[in-house]
């Protein structure tokens, strides 16, 4: 007790030079328009220090941009396009008015040796206090990793332990100069850092700072909300952002937003722009206050704006085109910000889109969902806050008129444009014999390789590699998960994805293009795989906004296709065979990015360089010593005519299976994508004898005490399925049904079982055809899974 009386009374004396506090989180961001010249001027003048790790740097930088006009800044402050266009910004995030003279405040990284230890800040800035009227440090995201003891009640930073660099030497510190600010932080976040460490810390310094009436400036509540004000969560949140994609964990754990990052672990602001910007105009929000602003706008400002008067679309409008354009009157007195919402319910409890930080009059979106009502309103804010909304407005987008085609699989003998179809010469889909007997002689000579290309049957391995832009990549990174749960691949196989947004055919063409070294240097290191383990290939590519007709375009991309099959014999020395996919249905697009009839085009480019190399061409020769090329296949076709079924699998796709601009896909999209890829992969005769294990009846879990087997019988009489069970002892087991995605259909047996043989009958899912399964058998004893085939 006697220990908490002192830090009590340590913080009191901190009390006694800010009786009012300061706390900057994600609201106050909007403040920053509305800083009176004064207070900005006063702020500058203040010398600041500030210390934290790399993430630091990027808060620097963006303070650095807003130091210039808009107009004249680098093209790296205002990047508010994203490599998941899901998470793009509006251009008004990375905006701002006026120049923001930022030379008096200075960051430093933290020094070497030092881990966001109290003592290391104050052990540097304490022979340098006269220099500086402000200074403070933030922990980073390394401080809170999974396990860290930040938060314990006697070793973590709030802790009662004295003999370490404490909240208590940090308030000492700030004691010993009352005439100095001293700015306490929450943690910056990660992507991958949504820890219950985190998550605590963050809360405690937030009540520490109340309690005690500190200065603290909230960087993780900025950044863990969107430019809507909406909360963001760790990656294990059944959300894919680009070649993330874990299972939701239950846990919503605030974590940087997409929305500020390209990483899918960390959380640097350097990729985007918009989370450098938000963070800097939050902190000169900050350092106006310390200056003596009062943060309600001291402009002379006494009434919110009046209620904002729409102009158009009028109430009703039925529009048949993809874009949608709002229109609104400006509001008085001095607006800083418009904030819009469209939904589809008049109660706007889940808006379709929101907005809260338009600086103009207008909003266009080539982005809402056609055949649906919608509503949309407009409201207006200034330094004394939010105005009232407008009155609601109808508006409905036109249902869309589906491009239409008949699959290649399909055409037979008919022709599109004159140009027939079938995936293989002569309106075929089977591979012609010779070149069928050529790809199983390949698929054979394959086996898992060391890291320097030579053969280890038992510790090699056998890499199979994406190449292709955003949507090979999301789709790929459900596959991957699939495969790494799939109980018959191969234990040698590994899976990697090459995909990387934005990386068109045209691009990687090249053989210096960045996409290769982020492939070698970054992708396969993490699978821990060599350029000389990568024997398989499958490749999904198109090139960006094309615009010529058909054939053109499609010549065009097979061309640029053809010079990437070629590198990669260069760039992988061992790389046999390569299957090749068009793109799915691009019938729901909304932007010109890849619509319809080009993504139902690009079939021919694919269809055309592989009857090329069945037709002999010297370019692509995959024979011999020194192959040009490896054996080109298709892959599976992933084309359909929207909602119409295909007739050979029942593929098709709806409105559903893609993401607002209707080319990304979905989740739905994404998993049709992967169960056709791992379809084919399982049964191809090409790929069978190197992507499956050679025994797959049965897989028992290594090290358990006691072996337990798992089998799947069926009764030749009745057609039906049973689990058999070998148990070694008695205790509790449970017995649970999956698809070939991991996801769990049903649990078939959870109860406490004697010693010996058990069966349980496996009931068919309604309307269930011939298709793959497996079950997994969990007991005291280890874990046992098999899979089978449903008849």
């Amino acid at each position: 007790m006697k220990r908490l009386v002192i830090v009590l009374m340590v913080a009191a004396s901190v009390q006694a030079v800010h009786a009012q506090r300061i706390l900057v989180d994600h609201r106050d961001v909007a403040l920053f328009d509305s800083i009176p010249a004064q207070y900005r001027d006063a702020a500058q003048n203040l010398r600041m220090l500030f210390m934290d790790r790399s993430v630091g740097g990027n808060i620097s930088d963006a303070l650095n941009c807003l130091s210039v006009p808009w107009s004249n800044a680098p093209n790296s402050c205002k990047r508010y396009q994203h490599r998941d266009s899901a998470y793009a910004v509006a251009p008004s995030e990375v905006y701002w008015n006026g120049t923001w003279d930022r030379r008096r405040w200075r960051y430093e990284f933290w020094p070497s040796g030092c881990s966001e230890d109290a003592n290391c800040f104050v052990n540097f800035i304490e022979p340098r206090i006269d220099s500086f009227d402000v200074v403070g440090f933030q922990f980073s995201y390394l401080a809170v990793m999974p396990g860290a003891n930040i938060i314990h009640p006697i070793d973590g930073f709030f802790g009662t332990r004295t003999d370490r660099g404490t909240a208590t030497s940090y308030t000492a510190f700030a004691a010993r100069h009352p005439q100095k600010t001293v700015i306490w932080w929450t943690t910056s976040l990660a992507r991958g850092i949504g820890s219950p460490e985190s998550q605590a810390f963050n809360t405690a310094m937030r009540d520490y700072a109340r309690n005690y009436n500190l200065v603290l400036f909230d960087v993780a509540d900025i950044l863990s909300h969107t430019p809507a004000g909406a909360p963001c969560f760790d990656n294990r949140d059944g959300v894919a952002f680009l070649t993330e994609n874990y299972p939701d964990d239950g846990l919503d754990i605030p974590a940087i937003c997409p929305q500020y990052t390209t990483e899918t672990d960390g959380g640097h602001l350097g990729s985007i722009s918009a989370g450098g910007i938000r963070v800097a105009k939050a902190f000169w929000v900050l350092m106006a206050r310390i200056a003596g602003w009062d943060g309600r706008g001291g402009s002379g400002v006494t009434e919110v704006p009046d209620k904002v008067q729409l102009v158009s679309p009028a109430h009703g409008t039925i529009l048949a085109s993809d874009t949608a354009r709002f229109v609104w009157r400006r509001s008085q007195p001095q607006v800083t910000w418009y904030r819009i919402e469209i939904a589809d319910s008049a109660g706007f409890a889940r808006p379709l889109f929101a907005d809260s930080s338009r600086i103009d009059t207008t909003f266009t979106t080539a982005q809402l969902p056609r055949g649906r009502e919608l509503i949309w309103r407009v409201q207006a804010r200034n330094a004394k806050g939010w105005g009232a909304w407008s009155d609601p407005r109808l508006l409905t987008l036109a249902p869309l008129q589906l491009f239409s085609a008949v699959p290649i699989t399909e055409m037979g003998r008919s022709t599109y444009k004159n140009f027939g179809g079938g995936l293989y010469p002569d309106g075929t889909n089977q591979r012609p014999s010779a070149h069928e007997t050529a790809g199983r002689a390949l698929a054979h000579a394959i086996t898992p390789l060391d890291s320097l290309g030579r053969p280890d049957p038992v510790n090699g391995k056998i890499g199979l590699m994406s190449i292709g832009m955003s949507n090979t990549g999301q789709e790929y990174a459900v596959f991957e998960n699939v495969v790494d749960t799939f109980q018959m691949k191969n234990p040698n196989l590994v899976v990697v994805s090459g995909a990387q947004s934005g990386q068109t055919a045209s691009i990687i063409r090249d053989p210096n293009a960045d996409y290769w070294r982020i492939i070698n240097e970054q992708r396969l290191p993490s699978r821990r795989l060599t350029p000389a383990q990568v024997q398989v290939v499958w490749l999904k590519q198109a090139n960006i906004a094309p615009t010529q007709v058909f054939p053109v375009h499609a010549t065009m991309l097979q061309d640029d296709i053809e010079a990437i099959v070629r590198l990669l014999p260069r760039k992988y020395p061992n790389v046999r065979l390569l299957y090749l996919s068009s793109r799915t249905y691009g019938g729901y697009a909304t932007t010109q990015l890849n619509p319809e009839p080009y993504a139902y085009e690009s079939g021919f480019s694919v269809k055309w360089l592989v009857q090329k190399q069945i037709d002999g061409d010297t370019a692509l020769v995959y024979t011999g010593t020194a192959p040009r090329a490896p054996w080109l296949a298709w892959g599976p076709y992933l084309w359909a005519d929207g909602p119409n079924p295909r007739s050979d699998n029942g593929l098709f796709y709806v409105r559903e299976d893609f993401i607002q601009d209707g080319t990304h896909p979905s989740e739905t999209g994404r998993a049709k994508v992967a169960r056709l890829l791992l379809d084919f992969f399982r049964t191809d005769s090409t790929t069978v004898p190197w992507f499956l294990r050679r025994n797959t009846t049965a897989v028992e879990q290594k090290g358990a005490s006691s072996p337990i087997l798992l089998q799947i019988i069926s009764d030749a009489a009745g057609g039906g399925l049973s689990a058999v069970m070998d148990l070694p002892r008695a205790g509790s087991v449970l017995l649970e049904q999956f698809d070939v995605l991991g996801i769990r259909e049903a649990v078939l047996l959870d109860s406490h079982l004697p010693a010996g043989r058990h069966t349980v009958a496996i009931s068919p899912r309604p309307g269930s055809a011939a298709r793959m399964f497996f079950l997994r058998l969990s007991t005291a004893d280890g874990v046992s899974v098999t899979r089978g085939m449903r008849q």
